[in-house]
């Protein structure tokens, strides 16, 4: 791939993620307003890390992801 094409396609993906975070960010809202998160939470990290563990898991690993992985990985980083 020349180098164009992978500014391209950096800056496609950036827009994706910036998008997908958008849409995203009301549950984090509404989480920290039902009390699910402290209300001080950067949703961020939070997305890294939840999306990093299905990348690992699926691609990786070549396992099935759990109806509750999601919440299952936010309860391991966050404390109660």
């Amino acid at each position: 791939m020349n180098s164009r094409h992978g500014h391209r396609l950096a800056a496609l993906t950036r827009d994706f993620f910036a998008d997908r975070f958008s849409r995203e960010q009301p549950v984090f809202t509404r989480a920290a307003a039902r009390g699910e998160l402290p209300v001080d939470t950067d949703p961020m990290p939070l997305l890294d890390l939840i999306a990093g563990a299905v990348w690992m898991r699926v691609l990786l690993r070549r396992e099935p992801v759990p109806p509750d992985f999601a919440r299952d990985v936010v309860d391991a980083v966050l404390p109660r």
